[in-house]
């Protein structure tokens, strides 16, 4: 990057700073959509702008520090702020399978994790610790087993079928709760590898099991693999039977979240699998004017809705439709959009 160039950055840095040190950065998020965690009072300044300005604050203070002279300070040592870990957790994550075969098959850590865990992305060191009397469904103290563990990671399929073959239970004993309800399942969809989810499936696991999401949010496989955009792992679950149309706890169904996130493709693929674009959440919104809203909307995904049978005039609570959302954030893409689709139903 030229030298100019970066001056002109750090100047309007300079120039933008508030007096209380902060920038302000209004939020892209219009009308309180569900695409995050749901607003709260953090002390940081601006309001409902305040979590877009702490983040625009960081980035800013960053960039600005790279112009500070260099300092000679010694640097922190990293088990200063982080607790050294147990030795043989190396020789677990990182050793061979020879190595790994000295280690009690059952060691755990403070907080109950097993050396078992810690290998489930090998499956010839899975299979070792098996044969050597490695517990299968020993937890750890967030509730998390080896299969959650192993089906947090793509390419897995192989150690995800081992460890069921060796009697991992898809679900844990009644008492044990495990952090944020996570589940092999809702793991596997995480991953974005469809053949850990289809190894899951077919085993026995529960399509409609709920975990939560950003420690408050109830989401099912489907609702996740649509957050993720992953398209063949919603087409499955769809064939295996999730609900196309179930709404959470908002009131938003498949097809309304990938509205709310501008994916095009995935509102063409859901409404060829039977979703609804014309359903109301508890907000009184409907995909399409969640597409003519949030952030910088979206002609694409508009223009994609409309093709699968969303109503153009189709007003929401208070009145406000489409049209009148585009006008309202200057979304002239989308006005075009739906201008098109408006005079071709006049013809």
């Amino acid at each position: 990057m030229k030298k100019a160039a970066i001056q002109h950055g750090l100047a309007y840095l300079l120039k933008t700073q508030l007096a209380d040190g902060s920038w302000l950065v209004p939020s892209r998020i219009h009308d309180n959509a569900p695409v995050s965690p749901g607003y709260f009072e953090t002390g940081f300044p601006h309001g409902k702008d305040q979590i877009a300005s702490c983040s625009g604050t960081s980035w800013a203070t960053m960039a600005l520090s790279l112009a500070l002279p260099l300092a000679h300070v010694s640097p922190f040592r990293l088990d200063e702020v982080v607790p050294a870990q147990e030795s043989w957790t190396d020789t677990a994550l990182f050793g061979s399978t020879s190595e790994l075969r000295k280690l009690d098959p059952n060691r755990k850590t403070a907080s109950g994790t097993t050396v078992l865990m810690l290998a489930a992305g090998d499956e010839k060191k899975v299979r070792m610790l098996l044969d050597n009397g490695a517990d299968v469904n020993a937890r750890a103290k967030s509730g998390y087993s080896a299969l959650i563990v192993a089906s947090s990671s793509g390419g897995n399929a192989g150690v995800i079928r081992l460890l069921l073959d060796r009697g991992a239970r898809l679900d844990p004993d009644a008492g044990i709760k495990v952090l944020f309800n996570r589940t092999p399942l809702i793991q596997a969809v995480i991953s974005g590898d469809l053949q850990n989810v289809k190894g899951l499936i077919e085993r026995g696991a529960d399509i409609q099991q709920t975990s939560l999401v950003f420690g408050t949010h109830v989401a099912r496989p489907l609702g996740m693999a649509v957050f993720m955009n992953d398209l063949p792992t919603v087409a499955y679950l769809v064939e295996r039977g999730a609900a196309v149309n179930e709404a959470d706890q908002d009131g938003v169904t498949p097809i309304d979240r990938a509205a709310l996130f501008g994916r095009a493709d995935m509102v063409k693929l859901l409404g060829r699998l039977g979703g609804n674009p014309n359903t109301f959440d508890k907000r009184g919104m409907t995909p399409l004017i969640w597409a003519s809203t949030i952030e910088f909307g979206n002609a694409e995904t508009v223009s994609k809705l409309l093709a699968a049978g969303a109503q153009a005039d189709l007003a929401g609570r208070g009145g406000v439709n489409p049209r009148t959302q585009a006008e309202k954030y200057g979304l002239s893409d989308v006005q075009m959009a739906l201008e098109r689709a408006h005079s071709k139903e006049h013809k």
